[in-house]
């Protein structure tokens, strides 16, 4: 114990990062109860348990610090194989299959028996010898090409099966000669402005995505707070670090979510783009799904339906969502009152986005993701629409901000002034997703439109009060009863 105390005052602090689950017991009351007494020689000890895996990784790759992996329990982590493809200095505990990812002539700088003892001996080591930066036992470039091009080939044979009534590729052709055409590069047109806590989450949802190749192009739409410019510069040094997936960061004045998307567009390499906001959360089959439908039905454009959640944080994986936004496709008709079409996370194709047009670029007024939609049908382009939930749409209110009721509640009361649902002009808005059509009729026709239009809507207006009132009058029955 002497040994110890002696050797943590060479420590100036411990950050214990991860799940602060230590069984049954609470890990953080447990090493808070321990420090209690002062005899580690450390005051300064932090728990951060809340960071998500970009602003760990972000933390660890901080300037003298040393990442400590004492697992009892071990199979092949992802943390060992992270730590190694960032360089980071680290010692870690010999269990499972831990030794075969570190190349052998660093054993004996890194590696340790699960006991406290040899833990000690360890940081001792580190201490008065410095810090060593593992070698991998292979190179993490040639561990992914081999990876990507083993699912390459099974995604050739998977869609010449499919194609071809059973029949492997092998047989027709002699290999996967063309296994490219089935894993396009699709391009993540991901728009931020004043969200840097939100987009993290957004981008925690990009990285588990179940398809590959894929790219993000990130356009901050001229972001003014302090908070999200320091987000975007973790955000872009850990891309430059970790090269997960291709990344650019664009940065230009505030032009609105048409201007921005326009400009992640002009920049993708993919023959793809997906389109994602910075409060947006794609699930896991996001890309792969809308991908698969446009390869079979060679539609321009694929959208799909959304769950609403009001939280500041990750959906849980059994969250019910608030509502489903329900999408029909390529109605046109109704179309012209409700965007039936789908959610703005959808796919296009390359070509056809800028044969459409892109999305239109004005300033305070929303819905240009409507009027997309609405362009593409009408001028002949096929969209199509899949019958299922795809992304999670985080719900926002009038007024406030996104907040936590309590710490141990993750339901929030969603709210939020940089909405332009609601700091635009409803009326403006709603015409800004009336232009295809007044585009596609005859002038003269133009006037006649705009009345049906406002006439309907009118009467919409009337029953939606009408309804509301009938409901107030039955909860006021309900309560004098």
């Amino acid at each position: 114990k002497k040994e110890s105390t002696s050797l943590l005052a060479g420590i100036e602090r411990i950050s214990f990062l991860g799940h602060k689950n230590l069984g049954s017991v609470d890990a953080e009351s447990y090493v808070k109860k321990r420090a209690e007494d002062g005899k580690w020689g450390v005051d300064n000890i932090s728990f951060l348990t809340e960071k998500i895996q970009p602003e760990a990784i972000a933390y660890i790759q901080g300037e003298g610090r040393l990442c400590v992996m004492s697992s009892l329990l071990e199979n092949s982590p992802y943390t060992v194989l992270e730590a190694l493809a960032l360089r980071v200095p680290f010692i870690v505990s010999n269990v499972g299959g831990i030794p075969e990812l570190i190349d052998e002539r660093d054993h004996a700088h890194v590696l340790f028996s699960p006991k406290p003892s040899n833990l000690a001996a360890a940081l001792e080591k580190v201490l008065t010898e410095g810090m060593t930066i593992p070698r991998p036992q292979s190179s993490p470039r040639l561990t992914l090409k081999q990876s990507l091009n083993f699912h390459r080939i099974l995604a050739y044979e998977s869609a010449v099966l499919r194609r071809n009534g059973g029949i492997k590729a092998s047989a027709l052709d002699g290999g996967p000669k063309e296994i490219g055409n089935y894993a396009p590069l699709v391009s993540v047109c991901l728009v931020h402005h004043n969200r840097g806590t939100l987009v993290l989450k957004t981008i925690e949802a990009l990285l588990a995505q179940d398809y590959w190749p894929f790219e993000i192009v990130m356009v901050d739409d001229g972001s003014t707070d302090v908070e999200s410019l320091k987000v975007l510069g973790e955000i872009q040094h850990f891309f430059n670090t970790s090269q997960a997936v291709p990344f650019r960061l664009i940065r230009t004045p505030n032009r609105y979510p048409g201007a921005a998307r326009n400009t992640a567009a002009e920049s993708a390499r993919g023959k793809f783009l997906v389109f994602s906001d910075d409060d947006d959360i794609p699930k896991p089959n996001w890309i792969s799904t809308l991908l698969n439908v446009a390869h079979f039905t060679h539609a321009d454009v694929v959208t799909s339906m959304a769950d609403a959640f009001t939280s500041p944080t990750m959906p849980y994986k059994q969250q019910r969502p608030d509502f489903r936004w329900l999408s029909i496709g390529p109605a046109a008709d109704l179309g012209m009152f409700h965007n039936v079409f789908g959610s703005s996370q959808a796919l296009v194709r390359k070509k056809s986005f800028f044969k459409i047009g892109g999305f239109s670029e004005e300033g305070e007024s929303t819905y240009e993701d409507w009027e997309f939609f609405a362009d593409t049908v009408l001028k002949g382009y096929r969209l199509e629409a899949v019958p299922e939930a795809l992304s999670w749409y985080r719900q926002r209110n009038r007024g406030g901000k996104l907040t936590k009721k309590s710490d141990t509640d993750d339901r929030a009361v969603i709210a939020s002034d940089d909405n332009l649902m609601y700091t635009t002009n409803a009326y403006t808005n709603r015409l800004r997703a009336l232009r295809p059509y007044m585009r596609a009729i005859p002038e003269q026709l133009r006037n006649a439109l705009l009345f049906g239009w406002g006439t309907a809507k009118l009467v919409e207006s009337q029953k939606r009060s009408s309804s509301s009132r009938k409901n107030k009058r039955a909860k006021g029955m309900v309560a004098a009863d």
